[in-house]
């Protein structure tokens, strides 16, 4: 703006009285107020006619003093609207003024409509596709190399020396990604295979995958709602509760059904008088699509689509707690366990037990209940048996004042999606990786360039 302002007040005075140009010349004092007049107007939108009305001067002046012909004075007079004609050489070397003017008015457009703030800079560091082998990974369905001992090396529960399972202990490593996941809302940090700060990949991974639907209230719940009311302790008692409603205590688990329910909570305030709420949620297995990005600044992005998931555990087919001893407690026939149809069997018991006991961990900081005291509003909720709910974003507890209890289906099943992603992490607490992908993976990876 300050160089146009600079080349308008160099524009002649002289102002030619010939009738066309007395008709269309701005009705302002001559000289450089003639400029400055029309773009004090409106500097946006005025300023391609401001020096257009410029241009027009200047080539009159530039006509009072030089000769040129009259085919060039033709283009002269329609450049503004002919830009075209920029390019034509004999106008820049007759009439150098008129053509930089001319030139600006072609510009002026461009520099509306694309200022410097309109263009941004992307930087995109350079990549290259490579084959990787032995990426880490999570593989439910490898046991190991046939022998009990590397079978129990790769089990996410704490092994017996009786072959016996038990429900509630699962692995201290896995219960510790359990409780990372719950607390910072996402997957913990995966090694990055790359030789690279950059890397992106894909893997097909299987798990266990919640199934959540929220159920109008039982009769049952609904006798308990109507006699809290009546007592007024709605809000008193534990107002989000998480029930694991299979067996504790037997060998085989039939009962396949998680149980939260919940008080209305909002920004802090218990509504005596509003139902509850309520949501089951079963365990299938999935498959899973599992896409990975590592970048430069140490950050990762997962993103997940569930390809197909079937029914593991219902009645029909409990969750056997003894199983390994079918195949490996037998005294009389050591080696039951390696034919190949028994192995095929094992392998199916081996990918339920796994998918049992990465539910059981994220359900270990889980189950229990919260209680709000009412009267002590600024103080924080109380987690009770051990639950570890609040504060964790999957349930919308991080705030003690603006404490809500809004819980949906997705949020819950991807508490337990991002557990199963998790556990790839458990490759680098090991001298070796406890899983390998068997194929190579495609990787980008950055490139040195």
């Amino acid at each position: 703006m300050f160089c146009i302002r600079c080349f308008l007040y160099c524009c002649s005075p002289r102002i030619l009285s010939l009738p066309a140009w007395e008709a269309r010349r701005p009705k302002c004092e001559p000289g450089p107020a003639v400029c400055h007049c029309k773009l004090s107007r409106d500097r946006s939108g005025n300023l391609l006619s401001g020096i257009t009305l410029a241009y027009e001067q200047y080539l009159w002046c530039t006509l009072q003093k030089r000769t040129l012909h009259t085919t060039a004075i033709d283009k002269l007079l329609r450049l503004v609207s002919t830009p075209w004609n920029l390019v034509l050489p004999h106008l820049l070397m007759g009439a150098p003024g008129p053509w930089i003017v001319g030139l600006i008015c072609f510009s002026v457009p461009l520099a509306v409509v694309f200022p410097p703030g309109a263009m941004t800079v992307e930087f995109r560091e350079g990549v290259m596709p490579v084959l990787l082998h032995d990426v880490p990974t999570v593989n439910l369905s490898h046991w190991g190399n046939g022998e009990l001992a590397d079978m129990h090396r790769l089990a996410f529960w704490v092994p017996s020396k009786d072959l016996g399972v038990f429900p509630n202990m699962a692995l201290p490593e896995l219960l510790n990604v359990a409780k990372i996941v719950l607390a910072t809302g996402k997957p913990a940090n995966l090694p990055n295979p790359c030789n690279s700060a950059t890397c992106t990949y894909s893997l097909k991974i299987e798990g266990p995958k919640f199934r959540c639907k929220k159920n109008p209230l039982s009769e049952e719940d609904m006798r308990n709602f109507e006699d809290m009311v009546s007592r007024g302790t709605i809000c008193d008692d534990p107002i989000f509760v998480v029930v694991d409603e299979a067996e504790e205590f037997s060998t085989n688990i039939t009962k396949n059904s998680l149980k939260l329910s919940w008080a209305p909570v909002e920004n802090g305030v218990c509504f005596s008088n509003a139902p509850w709420g309520t949501m089951v949620c079963s365990t299938t297995l999935a498959s899973y699509d599992v896409r990975i990005s590592t970048f430069q600044n140490g950050t990762q992005g997962i993103e997940t689509s569930v390809i197909s998931e079937r029914v593991f555990w219902s009645e029909a087919a409990p969750i056997d707690m003894n199983v390994l001893r079918h195949y490996f407690g037998r005294s009389n026939d050591s080696d039951f366990y390696k034919l190949p149809e028994h192995q095929h069997e094992l392998t199916a018991d081996f990918v339920r037990l796994q998918a049992y006991y990465i539910r059981q961990a994220a359900l270990f900081h889980l189950i229990g209940g919260i209680s709000l005291a009412q009267h002590y509003p600024d103080t924080a909720p109380i987690g009770l048996n051990g639950n570890g709910a609040y504060g964790s974003p999957y349930f919308e507890m991080q705030n003690t004042r603006n404490f809500n209890t809004g819980i949906s289906e997705e949020t819950v099943e991807s508490y337990l999606r991002d557990i199963l992603i998790s556990t790839i992490s458990l490759n680098s607490l090991q001298p070796a990786p406890l899983w390998t992908n068997t194929a190579p993976v495609s990787v980008l990876e950055s490139a040195n360039v």
